[in-house]
């Protein structure tokens, strides 16, 4: 979506006591959505380590008939409550904290543009997600069990595919309107350069998925570089639609398709695949935890400042 009102004004300045507000206020409702959000995946956790304990004594078809179907509707309707609580955060936060109407306001208009964007950028994601496991299969990083069909039946394998496609989408719609909507937004409107207002909201994003999942330093520096990837993208064309389109594309390939880890955490999908450590893989964080990946970032994000950099300055 790309309009001639910015929801994010390049300002000359501000005082610092705005940009200290701006600071803490960006602050506060990171806290506040991870608190939300870990609240809710608390008790999901205990849930489903409950759940794999008991399938330890029982077979594959008991425990698909009884247990599978409700845990993945727990998950299910915990990202929905996630994603509701961070609309509902951002909304008070816009009207209390900055005195602002409602989301289209941090880039979240529903036009025709802002769709095409999402759809470019969705397909950018799978074409990105794309390399890393075209590379692992080449080199025999990545291989598949016993297909969830022969074991469960089609009928399983495409609840298993909706209700991860339910959780991954929530939880990233929810995630881009903090990190990369809010945030950036409200500490450029108070004077903060596009550089920092791009890089905090990364680095609290980052620590967030570390608080929520064990990261390895590699996917660390992946989710960091991700978010000021993400950051430049939604600066250039003032819309969350593309950052949303991209994540989704990526994310939906990994975890939907090939059930590998979304996020730093395991995802049930169509093909169980078996990754082998290496450069295209990790064992447990998948291709978000590969150096492939990082070095793929940093070029993104070299690409991206440059296409945002004022053309007397490049």
């Amino acid at each position: 979506m790309m309009t001639n009102e910015s929801p994010t004004p390049d300002l000359p300045g501000g005082s610092t006591r705005s940009r200290l507000a701006a600071l803490i206020r960006a602050a506060a409702l990171g806290l506040a959505f991870t608190a939300t959000l870990t609240s809710l995946a608390l008790p999901l956790g205990v849930a489903h380590i409950a759940y794999q304990r008991w399938i330890l004594g029982h077979s594959l078809q008991e425990a698909s008939l009884h247990l599978e179907d409700a845990m993945l509707l727990l998950q299910g309707a915990g990202s929905l409550l996630v994603l509701a609580g961070a609309v509902a955060w951002v909304t008070l936060f816009l009207r209390r904290g900055d005195r602002q109407g409602d989301l289209r306001t941090v880039g979240l208009a529903p036009r025709v543009r802002g769709w095409r964007w999402f759809g470019a950028a969705f397909a950018g994601g799978m074409l990105l997600a794309a390399i890393p496991i075209g590379l692992a299969l080449a080199f025999g990083q990545l291989s598949f069990g016993t297909s969830h069909a022969s074991l469960e039946g089609v009928g399983d394998v495409i609840g298993d595919a909706l209700g991860s496609v339910v959780m991954i989408a929530s939880l990233i719609l929810a995630e881009e309107l903090v990190f990369r909507g809010y945030m950036p937004w409200t500490l450029r409107r108070s004077g903060w350069t596009e550089e920092l207002a791009a890089l905090f909201p990364a680095l609290l994003f980052a620590i967030y998925r570390t608080v929520l999942a064990p990261s390895s330093s590699a996917s660390f520096l992946n989710a960091f570089a991700a978010g000021v990837l993400l950051g430049l993208l939604t600066q250039r064309t003032r819309s969350l639609h593309v950052t949303m389109g991209a994540r989704l594309g990526w994310a939906l390939v990994l975890g939907t398709v090939f059930s590998l880890p979304v996020g730093g955490a395991p995802v049930e999908g169509i093909l169980h695949s078996l990754p082998v450590p290496g450069l295209a893989m990790d064992n447990a964080y998948g291709p978000e935890g590969s150096w492939l990946i990082t070095a793929l970032l940093a070029i993104g994000i070299a690409l991206a400042q440059w296409v945002t950099m004022p053309r007397r300055r490049r």
